[in-house]
């Protein structure tokens, strides 16, 4: 039989072949290196099954979402098999798996399960978990459970929620997979910068401790229960109430606010507990601040092969006098406290906000110290003696207790221990053997520094605070409004330019800490890599610092070659002068500039030579620089028109002002004041103006004294607006979209994207024009409106999308139809759809149909915007 007749057989004998299906369910709370592990051992141990798809939970662990761990799995890929798939799941694991084994009948389903050596309780859990099949034999006959036993029973979601928690990056990464090179990458997806939300009041528990007057509302059992089922989802749960509960909850006067609060707790301190409890075992849930108990009892998996979990009893204490709750022995109790910091105020933005003002002002804290915030340690916040704060110098953190304390006392501890670390860095602490003032001089001295520089520090941070203060706009304590509009998404440089300025510093830092002080420092690094953008880029790179004495304070240059001449190859150089009296204090701000002039060199090699970009070519303009520079015939102000250096300047401060989080209209303002030959009031305007024109071409934000209309609030659409959604369509199947479905019907148009996956939705292009106009809507209040398709994958693609493209900006999903819900008279919405825009325009907004950016932008300038 030859070759292609071959080929021709198999290919109809294997038509109608059943598929084998790998599934592996679960939350996914993160994915650690165990379900790594496990998909690779399956893979490796059953080679036939041709796809094995891993189903990541809808459920929220400790802030991660599901999108998050669909981020995490994505990266996994790319050291699986192809055959690995990842899709999300609307349904808890194991209804997951059951439903899809019931729709897909003709498949065999390898039921992938893992467990860990010497966890017992893993395997007595699978056992629990897959007892539907020996019920159902008939209804299931097509599912075979494939359990893969991995080695490390401390491999756990809980244990890198902890290390995530503590902000311990080496600690979190014993949890991924050794051949995954992008944990970093992970660690930034897990742990985000802190959301917030636009209500005051999200979040915020009822009040407690006054009494039962307060509950003025019969509790809605129904709309709690399904509260608490999506809660609990993710662990295989389903919550029902006995009548006894529901009575008690009446009689003692609990509120739903109590209960959801003491469950959101449960779930996330004791998810094992949970979710290894056995059938009949009863639990006691006790919340030690609201004084709120529940008695709970698991009676086994229901039909829906979800745990039940029946609250039997309730029971609230006026106050701490009254006897608690009386539980059995043989039923643990699950304990949690207050959050003492509560809702309102979160304290991580604001310890941070507190370490950039104190490097701004030059002081000496970096590399920064640990963090460890201990909130429920309720005995110590009832010992007068107990402890507030402490500094630990062989680890370089800081240990803040906060149960029971106002964040504004938190945060003058911090600037206290902050204090200390400096001293730690400087090498003052010394060997210290007590902690009572009275018995050592030196520990006397190193507290009151402490305790004065800490508390001016605090002072002056919260005096800083209020400056700016609007009393139409009201306060806006920590610039925030101010960044949101002017902090746009990563540039196609950002990432290259902070590795080359954190190589640069640490070695800078190295050298200048030699005895003796070389004369110079530098590194040496060859680049053959990507930009943001997946274009590569080629040069070499030489970071150089002179250590001089006589210079005042330091001094900045840089150089670069665009590799246009054929014996030359890019290359870009920082050249700075440094008085090593100004260290270690000028660090911060050394590094702020190194990024500035690195930002800055690369965009002249990318505007001739090898590294050119599309749009980008200027001629050269040697001439003219050597009658600026060297004859002194044309006066020097004309550098800073210089076609190749607006350009320059104009990208390298940009990023300045993200590194340094200050506004880029003031680190313009700031350049501008200190450079040399602008002494003219004059000059500055004609290069202000000059510098303007140039601001849209490079979308970046305003600047200086252009007038900003703070009124308006913007609402983006994004498919057919600020995204490609016909070109990524096209791309996908070879027709436009009207084509495609007119040929094969809306539910064949649907079953195209949707077999795509999320990559459809999160790898569309922008727009031509979309990005700068995106840009010119970030200046104001601003916001994505956009509506998703049938299905979930588009809901996750466009949130990735967000996070990729505008991470500074909120996306809400909603219904075309509903769009019109959050028109308001200074509310603009700009939509391709005619339909959106008069239903929008009917309910009092400002609608703008898209028809392109330069018609859009045409109409903002009609608005004033």
């Amino acid at each position: 039989m030859n070759q292609l007749t071959k080929f021709l057989v198999e290919g109809i004998l294997n038509e109608d072949k059943q598929e084998v299906i790998g599934i592996y369910a679960g939350g996914f709370k993160p994915p650690t290196a165990g379900h790594f592990q496990v998909v690779e051992e399956a893979l490796k141990q059953y080679p036939e099954i041709d796809k094995l798809i891993v189903l990541v939970g809808s459920g929220v662990r400790d802030g991660i979402e599901q999108v998050e761990s669909i981020l995490v799995w994505e990266i996994y890929q790319n050291y699986l098999p192809m055959k690995v798939e990842i899709q999300p799941s609307t349904k808890p694991p194991i209804g997951a798996v059951y439903s899809y084994a019931g729709n897909n009948p003709d498949d065999t389903i390898y039921w992938i399960l893992g467990a860990r050596d010497g966890k017992d309780e893993d395997f007595s859990d699978i056992v629990q978990r897959t007892a539907a099949i020996d019920k159902a034999e008939d209804k299931y006959n097509n599912v075979e459970v494939k359990v893969i036993t991995t080695p490390n029973k401390d491999m756990s979601g809980t244990n890198a929620r902890k290390a995530l928690l503590a902000g311990n990056r080496e600690a979190f990464h014993q949890f991924l997979p050794s051949q995954v090179e992008e944990k970093d990458e992970i660690f930034s997806i897990l742990r985000p910068a802190v959301k917030e939300t636009d209500n005051p009041d999200d979040g915020k528990a009822a009040p407690f401790g006054s009494g039962y007057d307060e509950v003025k509302e019969q509790v809605n059992f129904k709309t709690l229960e399904k509260q608490l089922d999506d809660m609990f989802a993710e662990l295989d749960i389903d919550v029902t109430f006995t009548t006894h509960f529901k009575e008690r909850v009446i009689e003692r006067g609990l509120t739903e606010e109590d209960i959801l609060e003491l469950a959101n707790k449960i779930i996330d301190k004791y998810p094992d507990e949970l979710d290894f409890l056995d059938k009949d075992q009863n639990i006691v849930m006790s919340h030690l601040s609201r004084l709120v108990d529940i008695a709970a009892v698991n009676t086994g998996y229901g039909d829906d092969y979800l745990k039940d979990l029946v609250f039997k009893t309730a029971f609230k204490r006026k106050d701490k006098s009254e006897p608690e709750f009386r539980t059995n022995k043989s039923s643990p109790r699950l304990a949690v406290n207050e959050h003492s910091m509560g809702n309102s105020i979160d304290i991580l933005p604001k310890l941070a906000e507190l370490t950039q003002h104190m490097i701004d002002k030059g002081y000496n804290i970096e590399p920064l110290p640990g963090l460890e915030l201990i909130d429920d340690d309720v005995t110590n916040a009832e010992d007068f003696f107990g402890k507030t704060a402490y500094y630990q110098p062989d680890t370089q953190t800081i240990v803040l207790y906060t149960h029971g304390r106002h964040p504004k006392d938190i945060a003058r501890s911090f600037a206290h221990e902050m204090i200390h670390h400096i001293q730690n860095l400087e090498g003052r602490l010394g060997d210290i053997t007590t902690t009572n003032t009275q018995e050592d001089d030196h520990l006397n001295d190193i507290e009151a520094e402490a305790n004065l520089k800490g508390t001016m520090t605090f002072r002056n941070w919260t005096d800083s605070l209020q400056e700016g203060f609007d009393k139409k706009l009201g306060k806006d304590p920590f610039g925030l409004n101010q960044f949101a509009r002017e902090l746009m998404a990563e540039g196609a440089y950002d990432s290259l330019v902070t590795q080359l300025t954190n190589a640069t510093i640490k070695k800078w830092v190295a050298d200048s800490k030699k005895k003796p002080l070389p004369k110079k420092s530098f590194v040496d690094i060859d680049i053959d890599d990507v930009d943001g953008k997946g274009r590569e880029i080629e040069f070499n790179y030489v970071g150089q610092v002179e250590f001089d004495k006589n210079v005042d304070g330091y001094e900045v240059d840089g150089t670069s070659n665009s590799g246009e001449e054929e014996d030359k190859f890019p290359f870009i150089a920082t050249l700075f002068k440094i008085n090593p009296e100004v260290l270690p204090q000028a660090w911060s701000k050394i590094s702020a500039d190194v990024s500035d002039v690195i930002r800055h060199e690369i965009e002249h090699l990318t505007q001739t030579g090898d590294n050119l970009r599309t749009g980008k070519y200027m001629d050269d303009d040697i001439q003219l620089r050597d009658l600026i520079n060297k004859a002194k015939i044309l006066p020097q102000s004309d550098y800073y028109k210089l076609e190749k250096e607006v350009d320059a300047m104009l990208q390298g401060l940009y990023l300045k002002a993200k590194k340094t989080r200050k506004p880029f209209k003031d680190v313009i303002k700031n350049y501008l004041d200190i450079a040399p030959g602008l002494e003219a009031k004059e000059d500055k305007e004609i290069i202000l103006n000059l510098w303007r024109s140039r601001r849209g071409a490079l979308s970046l934000p305003v600047f200086e004294n252009e007038e900003k209309v703070m009124d308006y609030k913007i609402y983006l659409d994004m498919d057919g607006v600020l995204v490609d959604f016909d070109q990524q369509f096209k791309d996908l199947t070879g027709m436009m979209p009207r084509e495609f479905e007119a040929k094969y019907g809306s539910t064949g148009f649907w079953e195209a994207i949707d077999k795509a996956g999320v990559g459809f939705w999160r790898g569309m292009s922008w727009m031509p024009g979309g990005e700068a106009l995106y840009n010119r809507a970030s200046q104001f209040d601003h916001e994505l409106l956009s509506s998703p398709s049938r299905s979930e994958l588009s809901k996750i693609g466009k949130r990735l999308w967000r996070r990729d493209k505008t991470p500074s900006t909120k996306l809400t999903l909603s219904r075309s139809y509903l769009k019109k819900n959050y028109a308001a008279p200074n509310h603009i919405l700009i939509d391709d759809r005619e339909d959106n825009i008069q239903q929008w325009r009917d309910a009092g907004g400002i609608g703008i149909l898209y028809k392109s950016a330069e018609q859009v932008n045409a109409e903002l300038d009609k608005l004033g915007l």
